[in-house]
């Protein structure tokens, strides 16, 4: 009994668990975005997201920086407005089509982080299996998070970039000099995504100066 168990084989190789995810969250990913656009509005939008595109739309019309085309606004976050002005440039006023590109972006964005994080797990050496769950977990549990049209997905790609950045390697000076340069400029690109990461940016900037 224990030579057949010894001699069985998975029918998938088990070192690759984690890419079977990562493809599966695309796939599902790509279906979602697909989805009539009445039904991904009023499943998956929060109500705050709907000002990006409107502000957007406002910028691009030549009304400014803008929610009602009149009165000057700062309240969003600077990075992800950012994003959206080029979608509301491509859209030309059509704000289905902005909506569209919208889900499309924060599907793009949401796959790539997770392809991000999934380099994190296993550079420090978590297992493939667990590494799925993680991934599965994270997906699963706030896919409606993701998918939202809030910043959400860009502020967790940024996470992950900033941490890769942090990962202490061997390293001459001239190289460290170099990652943290870059780590600086993730930092500022993750404050910028969501102004509230601001304890966080400070945190792994002093954790990597000390390092």
């Amino acid at each position: 009994m224990k030579g057949r168990w010894k001699n069985l084989r998975l029918p998938f190789n088990a070192d690759r668990v984690h890419l079977y995810v990562l493809v599966f969250i695309g796939a599902t990913s790509v279906v979602l975005v697909s989805q009539p656009l009445t039904s991904l509005v009023t499943g998956m939008v929060i109500d705050d997201a709907l000002y990006y595109p409107k502000i957007a739309l406002n910028v691009t019309g030549g009304s400014g920086i803008s929610y009602d085309g009149h009165t000057p606004t700062n309240g969003f976050h600077p990075l992800w407005e950012l994003f959206w002005i080029p979608l509301a440039w491509i859209a030309d006023g059509d704000a289905t089509l902005l909506l569209r590109l919208g889900f499309v972006m924060s599907a793009t964005i949401t796959v790539t982080g997770f392809v991000v994080m999934a380099r994190i797990l296993r550079r420090l050496t978590v297992g493939s299996v667990t590494t799925a769950f993680i991934l599965a977990g994270l997906f699963f549990a706030r896919v409606d998070l993701f998918m939202s049209m809030m910043e959400s997905a860009l502020a967790f790609l940024m996470i992950g970039a900033a941490l890769t950045a942090s990962l202490k390697a061997p390293e001459s000076p001239e190289h460290r000099r170099r990652r943290r340069v870059i780590l600086g400029l993730i930092l500022g690109a993750l404050f910028l995504a969501r102004l509230d990461t601001v304890f966080m940016v400070a945190g792994l900037a002093l954790g990597t100066a000390y390092a």
